[in-house]
């Protein structure tokens, strides 16, 4: 621990320093902000589902945030697509837990678009620095809860953990039904990158076997589905699901690279997690005025509505007692030679045998 001898306080290089957010519709939330010692920060919102609102690395934003700012979830529309008057977006909103995507009806039960997880106050709240071995460690734990008498009882468990010097993070999750039915149980990690790193120079790499166009502005420009553009006037929406191979050791992921931005021959954001907890992947590409993010977006239930999901029995389902993990790494891609060493991984898996 050579590093004791030079500061009076780790947190003099990074830390966890806990806030309250004050202004406007964002006020009374309270807030986790994070500075790895590498140049990587973030903002993490405890009473917003622990999603992450800024980041940045080295001063260049990495996430996107939209026109609805920071909001407290005592402002949340849960009826409709109300949930878009508090999607600020960020490096991550949670969706789930109970449904992903727009406005669905299943059993004579309305969901709203994406359901509730990211505007749920985080309980049992932690934040803690500590040595292990050679590694100064920063985790923010606590837990969600989502409940209705005669409804639903699922609680996530979240933990974001970084070491002192790295560029990366990880998300471990714990989903658990506390209820005495089946429940169904659908998650989407929505992650999403914005301008600087989102401009026309970027590009996606992904180990894609098959590309799906889910929308009619994906299927015109599905021979680009991995290529950005400026922002353009009346841009619609582009949505795809994305077939990913893995590796042996169950790996698979995605980044966004950009090779024109920062002084080291370009700057990237990566995704990595297990395929067989998060076994589909939806792309969202909206490059309007204003409204300009690349959402990348491991989940564990296909891009459908909940009625053919369950036709297909496809519907993910907790019984009483029962529990899923999830664990995905987000990190920076500093210059060329990692931007490199990540493209030449995704293609390894591309070429690699596919999964049985």
């Amino acid at each position: 621990m050579d590093l004791l001898r030079r500061v009076g306080d780790p947190s003099q290089l990074g830390g966890i320093l806990p806030v309250e957010l004050t202004d406007g519709p964002e006020r009374g939330t309270r807030a986790a902000l994070v500075r790895s010692g590498s140049g990587l920060d973030f903002l993490v919102l405890l009473d917003r589902g622990m999603d992450i609102a800024l980041a940045s690395y080295q001063g260049i934003p990495l996430s996107y945030l939209s026109c609805t700012g920071l909001v407290a979830p005592a402002h949340f529309e849960s009826q409709g697509s109300g949930w878009l008057r508090g999607f600020y977006a960020g490096l991550l909103t949670t969706c789930g837990l109970m449904h992903v995507g727009p406005p669905d009806c299943d059993s004579d039960r309305a969901f709203g678009h994406h359901d509730r997880a990211s505007h749920l106050p985080a309980r049992e709240v932690s934040l803690r620095s500590h040595w292990h071995g050679d590694s100064y460690v920063m985790e923010i734990q606590g837990v969600l809860r989502q409940a209705a008498f005669f409804g639903e009882y699922l609680t996530l468990h979240r933990r974001i953990s970084l070491r002192l010097g790295e560029a990366r993070l990880f998300i471990h999750d714990t989903v658990q039904n506390l209820g005495y039915a089946p429940t169904p149980h659908r998650i989407l990690y929505h992650i999403n990158a914005g301008y600087p790193l989102l401009d026309a120079a970027a590009r996606l790499l992904a180990p894609a076997r098959a590309v799906c166009a889910n929308d009619a502005g994906a299927q015109a420009s599905m021979l680009a589905w991995d290529r950005c553009t400026d922002p353009q006037h009346d841009q619609p929406e582009e949505n795809y699901t994305l077939d990913l191979q893995a590796g042996p050791d169950g790996l698979t992921g995605v980044a966004l690279v950009n090779p024109g931005l920062g002084d080291r021959g370009g700057l990237g954001l990566y995704i990595h997690y297990r395929q067989q907890e998060l076994a589909y992947f939806h792309l969202w590409k909206m490059f309007g005025e204003g409204a300009y993010v690349l959402g990348m977006e491991p989940a564990n239930s296909p891009d459908l509505p909940r009625e053919r999901i369950r036709a297909e029995g496809k519907m993910p389902c907790l019984a009483p007692g029962e529990h899923r993990e999830y664990e995905i790494e987000i990190g920076v891609l500093p210059d060329a030679a990692s931007i490199a060493r990540e493209e030449a991984w995704i293609v390894s898996l591309s070429s690699s045998n596919p999964d049985p």
